[in-house]
């Protein structure tokens, strides 16, 4: 199965775990402005200057660009300072992410958003305070998001 093609999508956090995704509900990248971290809201459930669309990009066969949608500014790509376990994705310059295709029951586009630093792998996830985050190997619940393909803001 291929990834999603470049477009503008919604980003539901869910797991590799969770064979019967359904693409209602659930908790989605909410963007904000350039420096502020990107965290977990309800679809919807926002203030008028907060952004849940994403515009994706390619920039090779698998690796990724996400910028918040509806904006001409060159910081507002999700991005991380630092590749480290609990690190957490602001908005910023481009960071290439890697993307891999998590298999599913329900076909649909679930992803999972990987870095790599000297031979560890750091999923993008979420923290305790639904802030994404990268997350240095999990061993079994791999975090993953839903790409709800939707229009432009």
């Amino acid at each position: 199965m291929s990834l999603p093609q470049a477009g503008f999508y919604n980003l539901r956090i869910t797991s590799s775990n969770d064979p019967g995704i359904s693409p209602v509900g659930g908790m989605y990248a909410t963007g904000q402005t350039t420096g502020n971290v990107v965290r977990l809201a309800a679809l919807g459930n926002v203030n008028p200057e907060d952004r849940q669309v994403w515009q994706v990009d390619y920039t090779g066969e698998d690796t990724i660009i996400i910028q918040a949608a509806g904006t001409n500014d060159p910081m507002t790509f999700m991005h991380c300072n630092q590749v480290e376990d609990g690190e957490p994705i602001i908005l910023g310059r481009p960071t290439a992410f890697t993307a891999n295709r998590i298999q599913n029951e329900a076909g649909l586009d679930v992803i999972s958003l990987t870095l790599k630093r000297t031979g560890v792998v750091f999923y993008a996830g979420q923290n305790q305070d639904n802030i994404m985050v990268l997350t240095a190997d999990p061993e079994v619940d791999i975090p993953a998001w839903l790409f709800v393909s939707t229009s432009p803001e």
